[in-house]
């Protein structure tokens, strides 16, 4: 296989290597994908960079490699060839896999360095730097400079002047180096990515860079955040918001021109990650503006911390029609969600929902949670008659969607942040965490527990209040009666899953645990699903065709700015 400069592996999110029966925490089947695309930007933003600076990245989606049945992890990282290999760690669940891939790389490569990167990789630096196998870890996003200054520190052994990098000198001691404080990355330039797939794809018969690309279009999404914290002092309202949090924020133009790009290229609705009115001042008030002066043509989902005033919806509606709400409140439970800095009552949430459908939103997603500290499984249970009466309230209507799923860990959480926020800890050092990754059941994986409730417990309660919300979908008919007792079977079995497993007590052998794959595949079929291995065919029809035109033009230049690239 052709030389690259470096390397980058996407984790698959299901580890099997070898494949191994993971039970999937359970998800209504109505909830939304959830989805950061940040770091899928960073990587096409780096190929462009890279190609432009005639070095050469190779990206790896390793989803798509383990999908046929003949595939040998150790031939193919053996025909990989780089002195710099980056594995992309974004959710806790990627960690075996990557710590086995890094392994292997340093097997088969033992002169190249092993990198990590993503969310979950700079939470966790200094434990995952204690393992033989990985050299460094980037705190920061994966950028084409972050690239090069790696890719020429691989070649001298001098690590110092990486910025945003932990990594280990030869005796073992771990280093971290100052931070760059990158200013805002540039507005999203589709046509320019679009040239750098069809210049792998083509030339270097790589799909890996389209495949990034389509899950960028596939599930479009802004975010306001320009920079985040670099530690913190974790609250629960830092647990619901999706920690970390945002230190400072982009220009509402920035954001404006980014979403007017995305829409030209894909008809999905373009999700805007982080409360507008976070920011305050102006911030929200000059989004909307130049949203109602030259309106988005896809549909825009914004997500807020709490109710949204009447007011503020109607200029919504009027700055972006079909707008659709997302809101977490937690749990139903005023006084639990107030603990997590929620402070609206249920009244102010249902006059949220209710001046929405008023105003012809495309639709309104609620989120609960089940395994917050002070919830007991009668707590969770009474949320489902919460939900049951707000689809009274609003006669079931289809735009209203209610979901329910367990709490674990964020991604972007330190290991044992959350220890002082009502969380109990189940394992007394990372060491153990990593190797609990690999247990069948989901519940097993979880870093906390809480005083009211244990993990299996917790696992138990959440399938047979999900089982009771999908019945209660059915009786207000946004589901058919059909299509929910199928959906509540498989939670049943997956309840009676955990309770098989459970009994193992960590006695079970390997064959006993694979004798359990076939049937744990088929109830993970409503679990959220890992990340895809599909890809949008580099030429399928764009929003406009406007789209081919200008990524044969950007291939083109690339082409004569690199003629060796």
């Amino acid at each position: 296989m052709q030389k690259s400069d470096i390397v980058v592996i996407r984790v698959p999110s299901l580890y099997d290597y070898p494949e191994k029966p993971l039970l999937r925490p359970p998800i209504l089947e109505t909830a939304s994908r959830k989805i950061d695309n940040s770091q899928d930007a960073d990587l096409l933003r780096a190929v462009t960079d890279l190609n432009n600076s005639s070095h050469r990245m190779l990206i790896v989606n390793m989803a798509s490699a383990v999908a046929g049945k003949r595939f040998d992890l150790d031939s193919y990282i053996k025909k990989l060839n780089a002195p710099v290999f980056a594995m992309e760690i974004e959710e806790r669940e990627e960690i075996p896999p990557a710590l086995e891939i890094a392994a292997m790389v340093k097997q088969l490569h033992p002169d190249s360095k092993t990198v990590l990167f993503g969310r979950t990789a700079a939470a966790l630096d200094k434990e995952l730097l204690d393992f033989a196998q990985v050299d460094a870890v980037l705190l920061a996003s994966l950028d084409g400079l972050a690239c090069l200054q790696f890719i020429q520190a691989a070649g001298t052994g001098r690590y110092g002047k990486v910025l945003d990098l932990a990594w280990k000198e030869k005796r073992g001691k771990v280093r971290v180096n100052g931070f760059s404080h990158k200013a805002p990355a540039k507005t999203l330039r589709v046509s320019s990515f679009r040239g750098a797939a069809l210049n792998q794809t083509l030339k270097h018969r790589d799909s890996g860079a389209n495949t990034v690309l389509a899950e960028v279009l596939g599930f479009p999404a802004v975010n306001i955040a320009a920079s985040r914290k670099e530690s913190l002092e974790i609250t629960l309202a830092d647990v619901l918001n999706g920690i970390p949090t945002a230190l400072s924020y982009r220009d509402p133009e920035d954001i404006y021109d980014e979403i007017v790009e995305l829409c030209r290229y894909t008809a999905s609705p373009v999700a805007i990650k982080g409360d507008i009115l976070a920011p305050g001042g102006h911030f929200a008030e000059q989004l909307l503006s130049l949203l109602q002066h030259k309106p988005a043509r896809n549909p825009l989902v914004f997500e807020f911390r709490s109710a949204v005033q009447p007011f503020f919806i109607q200029e919504m509606a009027r700055s972006a029609p079909r707008f659709q709400l997302k809101i977490a409140p937690g749990s139903h439970d005023e006084t639990l969600r107030r603990r997590a800095g929620r402070e609206y009552s249920n009244a102010e949430l249902e006059s949220t929902i209710s001046e929405a459908l008023k105003a012809r939103t495309g639709g309104i997603e609620i989120s609960f949670l089940a395994g917050l500290p002070g919830q007991t499984p009668e707590s969770v249970f009474e949320t489902a008659v919460y939900c049951e009466s707000l689809l009274r309230l609003f006669d079931g209507d289809r735009r209203l969607s209610l979901s329910l799923a367990p709490f674990s860990s964020p991604a972007s959480a330190g290991f044992g942040a959350l220890a002082g926020c009502g969380f109990v800890p189940r394992f007394k050092d990372f060491e153990d965490y990593a190797a609990a990754m690999e247990l069948p059941c989901w519940s097993d994986r979880l870093e906390y527990r809480t005083p009211e409730m244990s993990a299996s417990e917790l696992a138990v309660t959440v399938y047979m209040t999900l089982a009771r919300m999908v019945r209660l979908k059915a009786k207000y008919g946004q589901l058919t009666p059909v299509a929910a007792e199928r959906a509540a079977a498989v939670y049943d079995r997956g309840m009676e899953m955990v309770k098989r497993i459970a009994k193992f007590e960590n006695d079970a052998s390997a064959e006993e645990v694979a004798l359990l794959g076939p049937e744990i595949a088929n109830i993970n079929r409503l679990s959220e699903s890992p990340r895809s291995s599909a890809g949008l065919p580099l030429l399928s029809r764009p929003h406009n065709m406007l789209a081919i035109g200008k990524a044969l033009v950007e291939t083109s230049r690339l082409r004569r700015r690199n003629p060796a690239g």
